[in-house]
């Protein structure tokens, strides 16, 4: 449990950092809103959230600077698409996606939309759906 800390804190700080004019203002007079799209089902309402806490300590509440809008497909993969386009009519500052079908209904319905995948592939440069640049250095 322990190494999963350090990546959900490393992962909250950069998707915090992905939506850009969100964080450009201070955090009371904006809220950041994530989009969540997910093909299961909806996770019992008070349960533990990795991703959550991770945002937490960087200072971010739900409520109170922080409005995370999930949509879950209760596993039935042909609605993501509409999911996906409701999420990005609210809008949301930033689009986070449980694994490759709910990336691709993400992809389809925006592209100025920064989009993150949780979980789904170990090969997303070999299977297409992110691509790379070589020239890329990452500190740390």
């Amino acid at each position: 449990m322990t190494e999963r800390r350090p990546f959900i804190k490393v992962f909250a700080v950069g998707l915090l950092q992905c939506t850009g004019q969100a964080l450009a203002q201070p955090a009371t007079d904006r809220k950041v809103r994530i989009g969540f799209l997910n093909p299961g089902f909806l996770v019992q309402p008070g349960s533990d959230n990795p991703f959550l806490r991770g945002v937490a300590e960087l200072g971010y509440t739900a409520g109170r600077n922080l409005l995370v809008e999930e949509r879950f497909a209760a596993g039935q993969v042909d609605r993501l698409a509409g999911l996906a386009a409701e999420l990005v009519k609210l809008p949301v500052d930033v689009l986070v996606v449980a694994g490759p079908s709910p990336l691709q209904a993400a992809r389809a319905a925006t592209n100025p939309i920064p989009i993150v995948m949780l979980a789904g592939s170990s090969d997303p440069v070999g299977e297409g759906v992110a691509v790379s640049d070589q020239n890329t250095k990452f500190d740390k």
